[in-house]
């Protein structure tokens, strides 16, 4: 039985020529990681529709793949007040560009993640994702990133930016595991809740809830 991976993404109609769009680099890898273990895919925003794909030459076999089967899925996302928990067993929020902060702010998100984890539901965030979480509850009705151990680099560009965000994250108390070069992959799983400190790790937090979904699904 195939298994249904909500993936949210966010980028408005403008975001293209600003730098904020979508880089099909960093998000066809990872849309095939999971179509190519059989995963069906809700791929969502908070507005739904047509969110922006960065305006540059793709450098990916995966960007190419994507481009030449006309795939569709950034041209009609999935609104995420249509979303509802039993459509999906699991949600990843990848790293791909900035327009992801703005989900920290978004109550339609927080809501829903809150339902999933309160559901058991297996969560994934990397990068600038990871603010999506900060509203987020758990089954205690307390925030679920307090205390917990979370991939996330101090001094990155993702806090240089956003710095009130990352003032919330130590508010919250949590635990934070950086490596030393923040270029490579990094990924840190707390109960249900994997974490990658960046866009490198995209793939590697994908393999990480790839292996979780099917095993368990072996074990039931």
């Amino acid at each position: 039985m195939s298994k249904k991976v909500l993936i949210v993404v966010a980028g408005d109609s403008s975001s293209s020529t600003n730098g904020y769009g979508i880089d099909l680099d960093a998000f066809a890898p990872l849309y095939y990681r999971f179509a190519d273990h059989g995963c069906d895919m809700i791929i969502a925003s908070p507005d739904g529709g047509s969110v922006a794909v960065l305006s540059k030459t793709p450098e990916s076999k995966s960007a190419r793949r994507f481009i030449e089967s006309e795939n569709q899925c950034l041209e009609k996302t999935v609104s995420l007040n249509q979303v509802r928990t039993e459509d999906f067993d699991a949600m990843f929020y990848p790293d791909l560009n900035f327009s992801m902060f703005a989900l920290a702010e978004d109550l339609t998100n927080a809501a829903l993640l809150s339902e999933a984890v309160a559901l058991n539901k297996r969560i994934g965030a990397v990068g600038s994702g990871i603010f999506a979480l900060l509203w987020a509850v758990n089954r205690k009705q307390r925030p679920l990133l307090s205390g917990t151990r979370i991939a996330v680099s101090p001094n990155g560009d993702m806090l240089a930016k956003m710095p009130d965000l990352g003032r919330k994250l130590q508010k919250l108390g949590c635990r934070i595991d950086q490596q030393q070069d923040d270029r490579h992959p990094h990924v840190v799983t707390d109960g249900n809740l994997i974490t990658g400190e960046n866009a490198a790790s995209n793939l590697a937090a994908a393999d990480t809830l790839l292996d979780f979904l099917f095993e368990r699904s072996a074990a039931e």
